[in-house]
């Protein structure tokens, strides 16, 4: 996990608004909702620096319920954020073999 990255985060979106718009698009390689997230809070840490230094445009893309977690943050970057949500099927038994590590369908999003 990478030490100080909100510092860094910060840092960076500073230099870049300098030169123009910045869009931000965490998860094109990972989910920032890791089961790790539960107890590092990173991807948290990381929106709370959004909400003080905002891009232009945020976009989040995940398959964990868990981004509702940080529906305060979201908000307050209102219009300038997207949240997508992929739900990859709702068959339990089709989910444990092509994707045992995401989160169960039966955890569902604000039930």
């Amino acid at each position: 996990m990478k030490q100080g990255a909100a510092e860094l985060l910060q840092n960076e979106l500073i230099r870049a608004k300098k030169k123009g718009p910045v869009t931000v698009f965490m998860s094109s390689a990972t989910d920032p909702y890791q089961p790790v997230e539960y107890r590092e809070r990173l991807a948290r840490s990381l929106l709370e620096v959004m909400v003080r230094e905002q891009p232009d445009f945020l976009f989040v893309q995940t398959r964990s319920p868990l981004v509702t977690r940080d529906i305060d943050l979201l908000l307050e970057l209102r219009e300038r954020a997207c949240v997508s949500v992929t739900v990859e099927t709702d068959m339990e038994t089709v989910r444990r073999v092509f994707t045992p590590g995401a989160p169960q369908s039966r955890q569902g999003f604000g039930r």
